[in-house]
C-alpha cells in the first residue's frame, strides 16, 4: 500500500494530543456531546441501570481516536496495489450500416456500447483503455491508451453507427501494433458478424434473430407511355409474405402495390407496371414492419427532371430556337418580344418574369444588361453590349451566300461542341462583324471571322454567339442543326448531377454551374453542409441513407436538385458470417499493477456515523424532555 498524499498522515499528530488531555485533565465534569451520545442513549435500554463512566469514558476516547486515524488516512489517499491483476484493454467496435438493426429497445450499436462500458467498469483500476471505431468511411481511434474509467466512458458515449460498409483492415492493424507491444493485452471485438477464427481475439456478437427485409437496385424504364418499375425485394431470416407498394411523386397514396411470397435470403424483383406520363420520383416501400426502417424504402428521382431547367427566348421571330429547345433540350421554354421583355424588367408588365431563368435566347435582340443567374445565347447582336466579350464592328452585306467553315480544332472543348456533326455546308449572305477580346471556341467562321462561337462571359456565365440570323441562313434546314444545337445547349446547362442513386459511401459529383455563389447540401438525417463553390466540380461523400437536397444559388435564382442514397445490400443482412480476424503472435502472461484507491465507503461510514449520532443527540435533549 502507498499514499497519494502522504502529508496527510500529519493529522495523528492528534492522536497523542488528544491521549494527553485525557490523562492531564482530571478534575473535569463529564459532559455529553454528539459524538459519543449514541453511547449514552443506548445506556437508557440496556437491564442494569448502573452506569459504567469509566467504560463509556474509554470508549468515548477510543472513538475519538478512531476518527482521527479515519481523517488522516482518508486524506492521505492510501492506494492499493494488486499485482499483475490489470491489463491493458482494446477495444474494437463495428459500426457499420447493420448495427442500426433492433434489438428490443436498442440497436446493435446501443448494445455493443453497453457491452464496453461494462468491461471497463468491471475491470481493475489500473488498466488502460482503447477504443476503435470502425465505420464507413474511416476507422476512428476515438482513445488510445487512456487510464480514466471515467474519461473513457465519457468518450465511449461520443461515438455514433454509421450507415455504409465497414472495411475492418485499419482496425486489425492498429490492434496488431498494441498486441506487438503488449502481448498480454486483451483485445475484444464487439460486432455482428460471425468469424471462423479469431485467434488472440474475443468476439462479442451483440447479433440476434431479428428479422429484417430489405429494399434495392431500383429501376425503371419507359415505353410507348407504360412504365415498368422494378425493385430487388430479401427477406434475411425467414420466409415472408410482403406488400410492396409503388408511389408516384409526392403522392401518399400508392398506385400499385404487390404482393410478394419471398424465400429467405433468395432476392426477388417485384415488377410494376403502370401507364404513366412525366413524373418527378417513385418510392418503392415495404409496408410491413421489422427491425431496421432504413432498407424498407427506396427513392428513384427521375434525372431529366431533376436536371430539368427553364428557358426565357426574347425574340419576335422564336420559331427555330423553341422547336429545337422543345425537341432536343430538357427544358420548360417561355416566350416573350422584346417589348415585353423590357416591360418585365420594369415592372410594368407582371404577367411573365423577365430573371430566374438558366437559359436566355437574345434573338436579334440587345438587352438593357445581361443577365447575372443563367447562360446567355446572343443572336445577331447589332448593338455593343457591356460584359460580352465582344464589341460590334458593323454588318457585313454579301453579293452571294457564302459557306461557313467547320472548325478543324482537335481540342476536347471544341470536339464537345462538333460531337455528331457531318460538316454540311452552312450558307449565309450577311453577318456582323465582331471584335473578339475573350476567350471564345469557335464552331463555324468565314474568312477567319468567327460567326458561331462560345465561351464565358465577363460575368461568369456561359454565352453562346451567333453573328447571324437563322433566318438569313440555311442552317435550321440541314440534318447538322439538331446535332449543333443539342450540344450548344449541352454546354450552357451541363447536368449538374450525373445521376441520382446511390448507395452509402459513394461520392456525389456536382457539376457546378457558371456564376454559381453558393452550393448548400441537406442530408437526410437533417445536417447541412456547404461545399465550396466556385470551382467547376465539387464532390461529396454520402454517408446517410435517404434523400440529399442540393441547393444551388444561381445569380439570383436557387436551383434545387435531390439524389437518394440507399444503405448497401451486405448491411441489410441480419446475421453475416466471415472467415477470419486474429491477431498473429502469441499470447502473454502477466498483466499491469491494479489499484484500489476509491475512499468513499470510509468517508461515507463516517459521515453516517457522525450525521446519526448528532441527530439523536438533538432529538433526545430536545424532545424527549
Amino acid at each position: 500500500m502507498t499514499f497519494l498524499y502522504p502529508l496527510g498522515l500529519l493529522g495523528l499528530i492528534g492522536v497523542p494530543i488528544l491521549i494527553l488531555i485525557y490523562i492531564i485533565k482530571n478534575k473535569y465534569t463529564e459532559q455529553t456531546v454528539s459524538s459519543t451520545y449514541i453511547w449514552t442513549y443506548s445506556e437508557r435500554f440496556l437491564k442494569k441501570r448502573k452506569r459504567l463512566p469509566k467504560i463509556a469514558g474509554l470508549i468515548s476516547l477510543i472513538l475519538q481516536l478512531l476518527a482521527i486515524v479515519i481523517i488522516s488516512v482518508a486524506i492521505a489517499h492510501p492506494v492499493f496495489i494488486f499485482p499483475n491483476a490489470a491489463y491493458e484493454y482494446c477495444f474494437i467496435i463495428d459500426a457499420s450500416g447493420s448495427m442500426n438493426i433492433q434489438n428490443g429497445s436498442n440497436t446493435r450499436f446501443e448494445i455493443g456500447k453497453d457491452k464496453i462500458q461494462q468491461l471497463i467498469e468491471d475491470s481493475v483500476d489500473g488498466g488502460v483503455y482503447t477504443l476503435i471505431c470502425v465505420g464507413d468511411t474511416s476507422t476512428n481511434v476515438v482513445f488510445e491508451r487512456e487510464d480514466s474509467k471515467k474519461k473513457a466512458l465519457e468518450k465511449l458515449q461520443e461515438i455514433t453507427v454509421s450507415y455504409g460498409s465497414a472495411d475492418t483492415t485499419d482496425a486489425l492493424m492498429t490492434a496488431q501494433s498494441y498486441f506487438n507491444e503488449n502481448p498480454a493485452a486483451k483485445t475484444f471485438f464487439i460486432t455482428d458478424h460471425d468469424y471462423a477464427r479469431h485467434d488472440n481475439v474475443q468476439i462479442i456478437n451483440v447479433a440476434g434473430s431479428e428479422e429484417n427485409y430489405a429494399l434495392s437496385g431500383a429501376g425503371y424504364t419507359i415505353k410507348n407511355g407504360v412504365l415498368t418499375a422494378t425493385v430487388s425485394v430479401l427477406s434475411h431470416l425467414n420466409d415472408a409474405q410482403l406488400d410492396i407498394q409503388l408511389f408516384v411523386d409526392d403522392s401518399e397514396t400508392p398506385v400499385m402495390t404487390n404482393k410478394e411470397s419471398v424465400t429467405a435470403n433468395e432476392a426477388l424483383t417485384s415488377i410494376f407496371e403502370v401507364e404513366l406520363g412525366d413524373f418527378r420520383m417513385l418510392r418503392f416501400v415495404i409496408a410491413n414492419a421489422d427491425s431496421l426502417a432504413l432498407d424498407n424504402e427506396i427513392t428513384v428521382y427521375n434525372a431529366v427532371s431533376e436536371n430539368a431547367y427553364t428557358t426565357l427566348i426574347v425574340s419576335q421571330t422564336p420559331f427555330f430556337f423553341q422547336s429545337v429547345m422543345e425537341a432536343v433540350g430538357n427544358s420548360k421554354v417561355a416566350t416573350i418580344t422584346p417589348e415585353k421583355y423590357e416591360q418585365a424588367l420594369s415592372g410594368m408588365d407582371t404577367s411573365l418574369p423577365a430573371t430566374g431563368y438558366s437559359l436566355y435566347v437574345f434573338d436579334s435582340y440587345t438587352p438593357p444588361a445581361m443577365p447575372v443567374d443563367g447562360s446567355v445565347w446572343l443572336i445577331n447582336q447589332s448593338k455593343n453590349m457591356s460584359e460580352s466579350g465582344f464589341s460590334v464592328q458593323g454588318e457585313v452585306l454579301l453579293d452571294e451566300a457564302v459557306p461557313l467553315e467547320l472548325t478543324t480544332s482537335s481540342s476536347s472543348a471544341t470536339q464537345k461542341l462538333i460531337n455528331n456533326v457531318r460538316g454540311e455546308d452552312v450558307y449565309v449572305f450577311k453577318y456582323i462583324k465582331y471584335g473578339i477580346y475573350s476567350n471564345f471556341t469557335t464552331l463555324y467562321s468565314y474568312n477567319k471571322q468567327p460567326l458561331i462561337f462560345a465561351g464565358t462571359n465577363s460575368i461568369g456565365n456561359r454565352e453562346v454567339v451567333f453573328a447571324f440570323s437563322l433566318h438569313d441562313s440555311n442552317f435550321p434546314l440541314l440534318a447538322d442543326f439538331i446535332p449543333v444545337m443539342k450540344n450548344l445547349i449541352t454546354y450552357s446547362f451541363p447536368n449538374v448531377i450525373e445521376k441520382v442513386n446511390y448507395t452509402c459511401g459513394d461520392t456525389l459529383e456536382i457539376d457546378v454551374p457558371s456564376n454559381c455563389t453558393d452550393i448548400k447540401v441537406e442530408t437526410p438525417m437533417g445536417n447541412t453542409e456547404y461545399p465550396v463553390s466556385g470551382i467547376a466540380a465539387n464532390e461529396l461523400i454520402l454517408d446517410e441513407p435517404g434523400v440529399y437536397t442540393i441547393t444551388l444559388t444561381v445569380g439570383e435564382t436557387l436551383r434545387k436538385y435531390r439524389v437518394y442514397c440507399e444503405m448497401p445490400a451486405g448491411e441489410s443482412d441480419a446475421l453475416t458470417s466471415e472467415h477470419d480476424f486474429s491477431l498473429q503472435g502469441e499470447a502473454g502472461e502477466g498483466g499491469r499493477d491494479g489499484v484500489y484507491d476509491d475512499l468513499i465507503i470510509f468517508m461515507a461510514f463516517l459521515a453516517v456515523f457522525i450525521t446519526v449520532d448528532w441527530m439523536v443527540y438533538c432529538y433526545d435533549k430536545y424532545q424527549l424532555r
